[in-house]
């Protein structure tokens, strides 16, 4: 079912159909590729609450949207360019939000 693999026709309705999900914060970007999508959140003075909220929200659009998001392929990661390091809790995708 759906377009033949490698054909841009499958590409072209992906970005239609994703075309309504983006940022909600000045400081987040959502970026689509084909099938892939990847949120990029700038963090100030330690507060990731801003995008915390932008990564829950994906979580709800996909839902709204039908669209299920693999939880086993998604990767968070961290580059920070500050000089004293600091931990920082890892991101946990609300999974009772899931149908499974």
């Amino acid at each position: 079912s759906g377009s033949p693999q490698g054909c841009l026709l499958g590409t072209l309705l992906f970005s239609l159909y994703t075309y309504d999900c983006k940022a909600n914060h000045s400081s987040n970007h959502i970026i689509k590729f084909a099938d892939d999508t990847a949120v990029i959140g700038l963090i100030n003075d330690n507060d990731e609450r801003v995008y915390r909220e932008e990564v829950n929200n994906l979580v709800t659009w996909s839902l709204e949207n039908n669209l299920v998001l693999n939880v086993n392929k998604t990767k968070e990661l961290i580059i920070d360019f500050r000089k004293s390091i600091t931990s920082m809790q890892p991101l946990k995708l609300a999974v009772s939000l899931w149908r499974l």
